[in-house]
């Protein structure tokens, strides 16, 4: 061989175009593998956007209220003070009640026996006309449900304290979506040491 001259044959032509092609396919392999993840990085946004407007479509939204009227009792024809406490659900979807707690200062009211003592000093058995109690603790509110939390009636002529209202109309409640994101005051569960 002359020196200078560079000779190729046929199976190094064979060579040099199985390298380029090789070189080719790489280069289509790299280019496809990066569509995919931005594909996938699309596809993940836009799960997140649907998973935002699935929650948003039922969205429970919790709201207390107290209401005060005057009416005439059917049985006694007395004119009774009505104080009603509720609790409706104002959003689009249902509201899983997880806890309600109502507070009495910083006393909770987990019973009826316990509301009617707190009654039974603050206006006296004798005045109580009509008392229901019921804790919402477990329920599931549908759109647009009120659920009364309590009903006290009496005589409308008592001198009742105003803070009396106020008082028993104080509450902790946590609850959740169908998608189980929750709202309110709602304290994480502490995981149990079984190392002690």
């Amino acid at each position: 061989m002359a020196k200078g001259k560079f000779n190729l044959d046929r199976s190094d032509i064979i060579a040099i175009m199985a390298l380029v092609v090789s070189l080719g396919a790489m280069f289509v392999s790299v280019l496809q593998t990066n569509i995919l993840k931005e594909q996938q990085q699309i596809m993940a946004g836009q799960q997140d956007i649907m998973a935002s407007q699935l929650e948003g479509s039922v969205w429970p939204y919790l709201k207390t209220k107290i209401s005060l009227v005057q009416e005439e009792s059917e049985d006694t024809g007395e004119t009774l003070t009505s104080i009603t406490y509720t609790l409706k659900n104002k959003g689009v979807g249902p509201a899983k009640i997880t806890s309600f707690n109502l507070m009495i200062g910083d006393s909770s009211i987990t019973s009826f026996v316990d509301f009617f003592d707190y009654l039974r000093e603050a206006i006296g058995e004798e005045n109580m006309k009509g008392v229901t109690f019921s804790l919402p603790n477990g329920s599931v509110l549908a759109a647009g449900e009120v659920h009364a939390i309590y009903t006290l009636k009496y005589p409308a002529d008592l001198e009742v304290d105003k803070s009396l209202v106020a008082s028993i109309g104080k509450t902790k409640l946590c609850y959740c979506s169908i998608y189980d994101k929750c709202y309110g005051a709602c304290e994480e569960e502490v995981p149990s040491d079984s190392s002690k």
